[in-house]
């Protein structure tokens, strides 16, 4: 998170079942003051229009497809979402732009955290 300017009092959403993502983007968030915001996968696009734009994260994680819906066009079809959108993807198949998130950490300094 902080690798991508996230920081304290931001805000950050993760659309993600209950699962091993949904808790480390959790705990991330959290760890370094942002704000968690979760978005459950039932929403429909009303929902998703009114939290998007109620919270105004600037980060959304989101694993996509899941349960044969693809969260990822849905959460981008928001409108006024300009915030970073970060894929995670199926179960044990990373997504370009989870892996790129996930890089950035090396610049990340310990005394940072």
């Amino acid at each position: 998170m902080l690798a991508h300017g996230i920081g304290r009092g931001d805000r950050g959403a993760t659309l993600a079942p209950p699962s091993l993502d949904f808790w480390l983007t959790y705990l991330a968030t959290v760890s370094i003051g942002a704000i968690w915001h979760g978005l459950n996968p039932v929403y429909r696009e009303r929902e998703f229009v009114y939290l998007l734009g109620n919270a105004q994260p600037v980060i959304v994680l989101v694993r996509s497809p899941f349960d044969g819906r693809n969260f990822d066009e849905e959460l981008r079809a928001v409108p006024n979402t300009d915030r970073t959108f970060v894929t995670i993807g199926n179960t044990g198949h990373p997504t370009d732009s989870f892996a790129k998130f996930i890089a950035a950490r090396a610049s990340v300094l310990r005394a940072q955290l």
